[in-house]
């Protein structure tokens, strides 16, 4: 059946027709009849009047029709139909592109795209064409479908290949930023030079109109593979374009520590730069090492910033807690790491190694360096955004599986070393010395130590307040989860908490409901081992703890000094109390007494300072006492003879024993008084003339 009519084009949707045939047979029939729809676009919808900019493409979108087509394209710009010349030098901007201008047409250019299926795209060029708006409209010639679609053309923009600064700084050995705009252009051309001699180029192409582009330069391998050393990144960090370098001119030397010129050129022939800077390359250093610890609750796979962000400065780490190397030193980040961020950079100078303390020439020594850690077990993390650092982490339970002798015990010292070697490492002189940093840390085993007062049965005293608080003490890496669970008959009590900074676990509970003297049958924490005491309940109103004295005394005192020497007595009073306090510090020395009164401030303290001098040879008591507050102090100065003096008297006395029978004489009786005493004090006169004596030559003194 044949079906003939110009009325189709309003037709849409289900129809039944019915037809009389020969001999009065009828015969129907069910026809769908749908209107065509399609869309097209230009990619892109914007283009310039010249060069690479000027073209676009034309794609067929969407069509509900499965067959292909014919199209009739026309366009117009400001109104204005284009002539069949116009479309057919847009439309001819590729060889092969299936295009005839109608030349009956007298008004309006028509362009016929034939055999056109979804999916199709023509090239259309518009260099040398109009600015403005085009708005092109395709028909399909057998069915009522079109669509208008439009496309704008602008001035071809000129191309800017510059520097974002005019000067840039960088660290031999490190890689340095060369931060650039790229912009109407895919391509750039940079001379580098030094005193106008060029000491290499680096040539970046097809970076396809980026306007931020980061020129990448690892100054430790230009002497080795430039083209692996430069490599170009947009604003992602994501590669881009094609880099080639050329460093030739080092001769396989290390990029010399100087101040370079950078020229930038459009073009290869590199004759007009249209941009310069300065390229200035630092001396390196070994500056510092520490190490830090984190909780060992964190899984090795986590990301770095994880660890750094609950890392804590340490100068010992609990058994299973990570142990962060932090080491400070730059010119190293060119080649510290390889493609997968593990250490690679034994063969070129730099060693991390971990060493025992104190062995002695007995012990067994236990060293390992980063390189015995499996790669799963440990990972890097670079800093040189902020600052030119490392860190090292790594758990520390995973020493005693690397196959070395090593082991993290308890009581160890360890010390851990970074050095760069100036016979292996290129950037150093080969006959100067090595650099290295070191540090020590010790190896505890975790532990976890309640504070309180305790009872005569050493069980923890735990107030019945309604904020009752229970405090621990440990040496595990702040940060970790450290949960408390308190049983008090058969209610049980639990309570998160954590590390702090300072080392301590607090947590507060409410036992108001219990009498003094009930029995707390467990205090425990986890952390995640189990550390566990036990504890009794006491009143709130009762005093556990030791209160500070309202006024402490201390007193620094000598123990001897020699003939002819000055003796100091530092005295010095603590206030404890909220308020002033004025009081009498008596000094009594050799029976001589000396009083100072004291203002001591709330919650400070003062001093005072005692001097006695022109002293003999031997033995004086002292004490310090403050009656108002039943403090005291004393002890007992040794006056020693100078070793010069007793050497010159000698012959004197001997002098004196021959020439004088009256000195004879008096050195017997003494010998008879000092055999008659036996040691003892005495009250005859010549015990009184010695004592007048002394006291004549005792001078007390004292100084604010």
């Amino acid at each position: 059946m044949t079906l003939e009519s110009d009325l189709t084009e309003d037709f849409d949707g289900p129809y039944h027709l019915e037809a009389e045939g020969d001999n009065d047979n009828e015969r129907s029939a069910t026809l769908w009849f749908d209107v065509q729809e399609v869309e097209f676009e230009f990619s892109p919808d914007t283009v310039e009047d010249a060069g690479e900019g000027s073209v676009a493409d034309l794609v067929f979108e969407e069509d509900n029709r499965e067959d292909t087509v014919t199209l009739d394209v026309t366009a117009e710009l400001d109104g204005d139909a284009l002539d069949e010349d116009t479309l057919a030098e847009i439309f001819d901007a590729e060889d092969g592109t299936d295009v005839v201008a109608d030349e009956d047409d007298d008004e309006n250019g028509v362009v016929t795209l034939s055999n056109a299926d979804l999916g199709d795209e023509w090239a259309v060029d518009f260099d040398g064409q109009d600015l403005g708006e085009y708005n092109f409209t395709v028909d399909v010639t057998d069915t009522t479908a079109e669509y208008t679609t439009s496309i704008t053309v602008e001035e071809e923009s000129d191309a800017l290949v510059s520097f974002d600064s005019s000067s840039y700084q960088g660290i031999i050995g490190d890689e340095v930023d060369i931060d650039m705009t790229i912009a109407e252009a895919e391509n750039a051309y940079i001379n580098m030079t030094h005193d106008g001699d060029v000491i290499g180029t680096i040539d970046i192409t097809g970076v396809d109109e980026d306007d931020n582009v980061t020129l990448v330069v690892n100054t430790y391998l230009l002497d080795e593979d430039a083209d692996e050393a430069v490599h170009a990144v947009d604003e992602d960090g994501d590669e881009i374009g094609t880099v080639t370098a050329n460093f030739n001119r080092l001769g396989g030397e290390p990029l010399p520590v100087l101040e370079y010129e950078l020229e930038v050129f459009e073009d290869d022939d590199r004759e007009d730069e249209t941009d310069a800077a300065f390229l200035t390359i630092n001396d390196r250093s070994t500056d510092d090492i520490s190490t830090h610890v984190a909780p060992q609750d964190l899984s090795i796979t986590d990301d770095a910033q994880d660890f750094l962000n609950e890392s804590t400065e340490r100068d010992y780490v609990a058994q299973d807690d990570y142990l962060i190397t932090e080491v400070e030193a730059s010119g190293i980040y060119g080649y510290l790491l390889d493609d997968d961020g593990n250490w690679d950079a034994d063969d070129k100078g730099l060693a991390l190694e971990y060493e025992l303390e104190g062995v002695g020439p007995f012990g067994q020594e236990q060293n390992f360096d980063i390189t015995d850690l499996d790669d799963s077990d440990y990972q890097i993390h670079v800093d040189t955004d902020k600052s030119d650092k490392f860190y090292v982490i790594f758990n520390t339970d995973v020493v005693d599986d690397i196959g070395t002798d090593a082991t993290f015990a308890d009581g160890q010292t360890w010390n851990a070393s970074f050095t760069v070697s100036a016979e292996d490492n290129k950037l150093l002189d080969d006959d100067g010395d090595d650099e290295s940093v070191s540090t020590e840390f010790d190896v505890e085993e975790r532990n976890v130590e309640f504070v309180g007062d305790v009872d005569d049965d050493d069980r923890l005293q735990i107030s019945n307040s309604a904020e009752s608080e229970i405090n621990a003490e440990t040496n595990i890496a702040p940060g970790t989860d450290a949960d408390y669970r308190l049983r008090v008959g058969t209610d049980v009590y639990e309570q998160a908490s954590s590390v702090s900074d300072d080392g301590t676990i607090s947590a507060s509970f409410d036992l108001s409901e219990y009498e003094a003297g009930e029995e707390v049958r467990d205090v425990r924490i986890s952390a995640p081992d189990r550390f566990e005491t036990t504890g009794v309940i006491v009143d709130a109103g009762e005093d556990t703890t030791d209160e500070k004295d309202d006024l402490e005394l201390a007193v620094d005192a000598p123990s001897d000094v020699k003939v002819g020497e000055d003796a100091e007595f530092g005295v010095t009073l603590t206030n404890n109390k909220d308020e002033e306090v004025t009081t009498t510090v008596e000094f009594e020395f050799a029976g001589e007494t000396e009083d100072a009164e004291l203002t001591i401030g709330a919650d400070s303290s003062a001093s005072e300072t005692f001097t006695v001098s022109e002293l003999d040879a031997g033995d004086y008591d002292w004490s310090v006492s403050v009656d108002d507050y039943d403090l005291s102090d004393s002890g007992t100065l040794t006056v020693e003879a100078d070793d010069k003096d007793e050497d010159t008297e000698t012959p004197d006395e001997s002098d004196d024993s021959d020439d004088s029978d009256d000195s004879t004489a008096d050195d017997s009786d003494d010998s008879d008084d000092s055999d008659d005493d036996d040691g003892q004090p005495g009250f005859g006169v010549a015990v009184a003339i010695v004592a007048l004596l002394a006291a004549a030559m005792l001078a007390l003194r004292r100084q604010n």
